[in-house]
């Protein structure tokens, strides 16, 4: 009982010493000691944004418009006309020589595989000729020439070819067929990251520390696709915890076929 009664005066002593060091302690210690906790508190809050931040790029993608083709001309390469006394009919072999364009609207390039461009008249098929695979830019006028073996019996059957040939005139058009490839995600990667600055702004009496962080970013887009294509006014974000933390406006530009674009972005 004794043991249990000096122990509690013992530690009663311990506690009264602490207070009266504690008070000892001079006050321009204390403040001291407060703003290195501060500090430590901001390195800390700092590593850990650095961990935790996502990048995403957001590129502005144009809506795709539709390839548009023009007949630039057309000329006569073979004419045969032969008479076939066993049935009675006439057959012809026509084939024509077409010069036309294909205009890509689309600030995105494609590249397309085999195709084929028909020809039509009033409305019916008339033509069919391969058109070999390759690649159209954006914003690019591609002129094509191709050779069109005319289906003579369905141009005959046509009850207004006699009034087109005695006019003069005769109504054709052409349809491109092509097969696009499917077009890939370009991939955004984060070069390096460095930090600028950091501005702290801490409230009394309540301790509440704001940071004000600005950090350089280099980003890296790869383009996996064969043609290049080009990309409006983005933004880049800073995301901590889900939540949006920082972002800064990024310039337009051109990313070329399978290559890929470096920007320099800050973050406040």
């Amino acid at each position: 009982m004794e043991k249990a009664e000096e122990t509690v005066l013992n530690s009663s002593k311990a506690a009264k010493e602490t207070k009266d060091a504690e008070a000892q302690i001079p006050p321009k210690n204390k403040s001291k000691h407060r703003r290195r906790n501060i500090c430590l508190g901001v390195t800390a809050a700092v590593i850990v944004v650095f961990v935790l931040v996502v990048v995403i790029l957001a590129l502005t993608v144009f809506k795709a418009k539709e390839p548009s083709t023009t007949i630039d001309s057309i000329a006569l390469d073979n004419l045969r006309v032969s008479l076939d006394l066993a049935r009675l009919g006439v057959d012809l072999n026509l084939t024509l020589d077409v010069d036309l364009t294909v205009k890509n609207p689309n600030n995105v390039g494609f590249k397309f595989k085999n195709g084929s461009a028909l020809l039509n008249y009033r409305g019916e098929v008339v033509g069919d000729v391969p058109i070999p695979a390759g690649k159209i830019g954006a914003d690019e006028t591609k002129p094509m020439n191709v050779t069109v073996t005319v289906m003579a019996d369905r141009l005959l059957s046509n009850s207004q070819l006699y009034t087109d040939v005695m006019s003069g005139v005769m109504k054709l058009s052409t349809l491109i067929k092509l097969s696009v490839f499917k077009a890939k995600e370009p991939k955004v990667q984060v070069i390096s990251a460095s930090l600028e600055g950091v501005s702290p702004r801490i409230s009394f009496p309540v301790i509440n520390i704001e940071l004000n962080i600005t950090l350089n970013l280099t980003l890296r887009i790869q383009n996996r696709n064969y043609a290049s294509f080009k990309h409006g006014p983005g933004k880049s974000f800073i995301l901590y915890h889900a939540k949006e933390v920082g972002e800064v406006d990024l310039d337009p530009g051109v990313i070329p076929s399978r290559g890929q674009r470096r920007l320099r972005a800050g973050l406040l």
